[in-house]
């Protein structure tokens, strides 16, 4: 394959990946010629998009697939074509990174996995990671259900409290020697009560309007 790109202040203006026969016949080649069984893989007129299809050739001529790897417990990261490639093209000593430039726990080990030709190490690594991610998930869950359960008995030791004081409260307010009175049994009482000295005013003021005199005194 011969990579051909014209770049202006550092970006791919246009971009053609070429196919042939052998590197001869490719070495001075920018432009397809059917004659000499040269041919187009790609054509790209932008950095993105050059980016998006020589990830999808390179992982499809290799016969790679993207690689998985868990964040925090709680997400998945998805590498592609660029962790491979920092994998081949191993960066300066000074680099960080034990191999690329990706800083992942696991990815190097994986990585080395997968070019030794491990069989299935990417469904190997997706599927660890899904594991990975579930168990953190389900001890989240675990956890938020064993701090709520301790919310609501702390809830209902309170409230237990409160409801032992207000029946002291009501004990206390009770009349003497009658605590056996219910306090609903002496608010009707009351009420038959004061509806009774109402009555008894109404015919009060009624039988003074009767025996009051009159204009001319009779």
């Amino acid at each position: 394959m011969a990579f051909r790109l014209d770049l202006a202040k550092g970006e791919i203006t246009s971009a053609v990946v070429l196919t042939g026969p052998d590197i001869t016949a490719l070495e001075e080649v920018r432009a397809p010629d059917p004659g000499r069984q040269i041919t187009v893989l790609l054509r790209a007129a932008s950095t993105a998009s050059y980016a998006e299809q020589i990830a999808g050739l390179m992982l499809g001529r290799l016969d790679l697939q993207p690689l998985l790897n868990s964040r925090k417990e709680t997400s998945t990261t998805t590498h592609g074509w660029p962790a491979y490639f920092r994998a081949i093209y191993l960066p300066t000593g000074a680099d960080k990174p034990l191999m690329g430039d990706v800083v992942t726990d696991g990815l190097p080990g994986r990585l080395l996995r997968v070019f030794p030709d491990l069989p299935a190490a990417a469904a190997l690594t997706r599927v660890k990671t899904v594991h990975d991610v579930r168990v953190a998930g389900s001890k989240a869950r675990r956890t938020e259900a064993e701090a709520t359960a301790a919310a609501r008995t702390t809830k209902r030791a309170r409230l237990q409290d409160e409801l032992g004081k207000a029946r002291d409260l009501l004990a206390s307010l009770s009349p003497s020697g009658t605590s056996d009175v219910s306090l609903v049994d002496l608010a009707h009482t009351a009420t038959n009560l004061a509806e009774a000295v109402a009555d008894r005013q109404d015919v009060w003021e009624e039988a003074n309007r009767t025996t009051a005199p009159g204009p001319s005194g009779d």
